[in-house]
């Protein structure tokens, strides 16, 4: 930030790195990135003021946390659970070592973009000083660094993340996101700068293709016919207001918590208790289910066996499988 010396600025920055944090655990190498990056460009002082602000900050929201669902419970579902789950198996549709390759693929494509655009910016490294002053004063007239830093101190979460079972392609992300996003501000920050016309627009032509390149599976997963007022979560929202604790949608939760004020039991987070070695009990499970529920519903982009299991496992009562006009595709089972 411009004000890295006032308080407000520094302790903003704190609590969003904290809030990252408790909402994806594997977001912790921000403490890492952010404060090492601060010490770096802004000196000791900076570097002391910050991670006392983050240490403020994880104090107060780790508090809150603590206090609306208990230690325990936190300790189990944040940390206990992920650490058992087991490396996943090879099989042909999913090959991690693969995967990593093209995770470091996609890293060196973006970071040559990256020295294609310092090496044609305004003020190239050469015109800088040498030593730690020279460092420091190109990080700070290159704030966008921080992003392509983070980025990088995120590999092994990426790598890792995608070794456990249960890794989509989206795991890359914590690494591949932060460093576009750095690229990007330095390809806007380098062409603003230019008083040539002709390598500006040769820059937003290749801010273009950054966006178009790096992320091919963006478009991928962009599915046109799904709008604001007609997509899976607003059609079980829409159907189980009409029918209070009479339906659970295991892959929907947040639609009972919208429609009867509770929060059921969930498909992956039922899964992802199985794959660590915690098997839930039929009292435990029948605890966090629609009282009255006649019927148990997953929607089309659900996996077929995966519910089918889930039923046999915990819900054998309800075998009959049927279609309903209101939740049009989805597979609902009754009694």
């Amino acid at each position: 930030v411009k004000d890295r010396d006032k308080v407000i600025p520094i302790f903003f920055s704190a609590l969003f790195a904290v809030l990252s944090v408790w909402s994806k655990q594997t977001f912790v190498f921000l403490f890492l990135s952010l404060p090492l990056y601060v010490f770096v460009a802004y000196g000791s002082l900076s570097f002391k003021r910050y991670l006392a602000a983050v240490i403020i900050a994880a104090l107060i929201i780790s508090s809150a946390f603590i206090l609306c669902f208990g230690y325990k419970n936190l300790l189990l579902n944040l940390l206990i659970i992920p650490a058992h789950h087991p490396l996943i198996g090879f099989n042909r549709t999913y090959m991690p070592p693969l995967i990593c390759i093209d995770l470091l693929v996609e890293t060196l494509f973006l970071l040559a973009m990256l020295s294609v655009v310092i090496f044609y910016s305004s003020r190239g490294l050469s015109n800088y000083a040498v030593g730690i002053r020279g460092i420091k004063e190109w990080l700070d007239e290159n704030r966008w660094l921080i992003f392509v830093f983070t980025g990088l101190c995120m590999m092994p979460v990426s790598i890792i993340a995608n070794l456990k079972i249960g890794a989509t392609y989206n795991s890359l992300s914590y690494m591949i996101y932060f460093i576009a996003a750095g690229v990007s501000l330095a390809i806007a920050q380098h062409a603003a700068a230019l008083n040539r016309n002709l390598i500006r627009r040769g820059l937003i032509i290749l801010m273009a293709v950054l966006i178009c390149l790096a992320s091919p599976k963006l478009w991928r997963a962009v599915k046109v016919k799904d709008t604001l007022t007609k997509n899976n979560e607003k059609v079980a929202y829409d159907y189980a207001i009409k029918h209070p604790d009479q339906i659970y949608l295991p892959a929907n939760p947040l639609a009972g918590i919208m429609a009867d004020g509770r929060l059921y039991h969930s498909l992956s987070g039922i899964r992802e208790r199985e794959w660590a070695g915690f098997q839930i009990d039929r009292e435990c499970f029948m605890s966090n289910v629609p009282q009255d529920m006649r019927q148990v519903a997953f929607p089309k982009y659900a996996f077929l066996e995966d519910a089918r299991e889930y039923m046999e496992a915990y819900l054998k009562e309800f075998s009959n499988e049927t279609q309903i006009g209101e939740l049009s595709g989805w597979i609902v089972y009754e009694k």
